[in-house]
């Protein structure tokens, strides 16, 4: 077992004189955008999305959920499309009958509007609802959150040109309480994906808006809030603008359509078990090592960095166990300890190498190695970049989804 320990110590020496070879002819690239990544990294800034809905709960939001389309999503925040996934945003989903007194109508029309408690029993008014009047000024924002826009900042509206007309329907009636006029409103709008990443153009059809970026989007509805509680006797009037902000990928940007799991890829030369997954781990990977005395062909796994954050678990032939959580900024990756200290390159079990964009994680030990994940979005607004960490532990929708782990063995002599 001696031997073997010293052919694995050799092993990390060799991978950290390649690593340093790759550093200098990198360095003698004139670009030098593309580094080896051992040394320590800046912290970067993180951010979160938090939003502030209407209690009442007449802001409606609703995934696709079919087989072929169902969304992966997190919260009111987060989703992840299928090629035919969609969103529905709407408001004032309920009807009501309206009074005679409107326009002298022997036939009172239906109102669009919304009951807090639902539709009442038939020929019981329902005493307590909600009318909407929506302004000619809907908003669409990308990479730009709610918070960012109460804080002054400013954006490109991608609706710019759009009337609300698009995303607003009303019956032809309308009628005054109190002084007050009033024509019941209905909002809809749907919101579908189709990248290809070349501008933040959208494309509207009807009440359909189709993004063709991935990313941070901000909907702004401003509105006028109409209240009874007394069955339409008396109204309250509010003008309320929401600023919802949401994130949407692919789903396969993170998980492979196929398979469910995380689009990392690992090498020829390790075999995946048959069991496909377990309440803790989506698959097993195994690797004999004494088949395989080359550094090129240690195993490997590669990913890409800018969309996860990877932890390593690693419990050695003796039973002892260590923890690296790898963790990427401006081209360097840092390797931390589980409680937070940065990991002396000399003391790694997993060796990266960053190229092109992608990390190739090797491991150079005998033992169990179980590989967990972070996911990672990357936004830019004014020359400022901010990481946020995308909450995928707490995933619905999308059952074919799988946030697990995965388990690495190396075994041999």
């Amino acid at each position: 077992m001696i031997r073997v320990k010293k052919l694995f110590y050799s092993i990390i020496i060799a991978l950290a004189c390649l690593g340093c070879l790759c550093f200098g002819l990198l360095f003698q690239n004139g670009n030098g955008d593309k580094k080896t990544i051992l040394s320590s990294a800046a912290t970067p800034t993180y951010g979160f999305i938090s939003n502030n809905l209407p209690t009442e709960g007449y802001f409606t939001i609703t995934p696709s959920t079919d087989t072929d389309n169902a969304v992966g999503y997190v919260g009111n925040e987060v989703y992840l499309f299928q090629p035919n996934s969609t969103l529905k945003i709407s408001m004032a989903n309920d009807t009501i009958t309206g009074t005679v007194n409107q326009e002298n109508q022997e036939n009172p029309p239906e109102n669009f509007a919304f009951i807090p408690t639902g539709q009442p029993e038939e020929g019981v008014a329902p005493q307590e609802y909600y009318y909407f009047d929506f302004q000619n000024s809907l908003a669409l924002y990308y990479n730009l959150t709610n918070e960012q826009i109460a804080a002054s900042i400013s954006g490109t509206n991608l609706l710019d040109d759009q009337s609300i007309t698009n995303f607003v329907k009303k019956n032809d009636n309308s009628f005054a309480v109190d002084a007050i006029k009033i024509t019941p409103e209905q909002f809809n709008l749907t919101f579908s994906l189709l990248v290809d990443n070349s501008s933040e153009t959208v494309s509207i059809e009807n009440a359909n808006i189709t993004l063709h970026k991935e990313g941070i989007y901000t909907l702004q509805i401003p509105f006028v809030l109409y209240h009874t509680i007394n069955g339409g006797t008396t109204f309250s009037s509010t003008t309320v603008t929401i600023n919802y902000t949401f994130m949407v990928f692919e789903s396969n940007t993170y998980f492979n359509n196929t398979t469910g799991l995380q689009n990392i890829s690992i090498d020829d030369n390790m075999q995946e078990s048959a069991i496909a997954s377990s309440e803790s781990f989506s698959r097993y990977y195994f690797y004999n090592y004494s088949h395989y005395n080359s550094v090129r062909e240690l195993p490997k796994i590669s990913y890409n960095p800018n969309l996860y954050r990877i932890t390593v678990n690693y419990t050695d032939i003796n039973n002892n166990n260590f923890i690296a959580t790898l963790d990427f900024s401006n081209g360097t990756i840092t390797q931390y300890d589980a409680l937070g200290n940065i990991i002396a390159s000399e003391d790694y079990f997993v060796f990266p190498v960053y190229t092109n964009d992608i990390v190739n994680l090797y491991f150079t030990d005998l033992g169990t190695y179980d590989i967990s994940f972070e996911y990672l979005y990357l936004s830019s607004l004014n020359d400022t970049t901010t990481t946020y960490e995308l909450p995928f532990e707490n995933l619905s929708g999308n059952t074919n989804l799988q946030n697990k782990s995965q388990r690495l063995y190396i075994y041999g002599y």
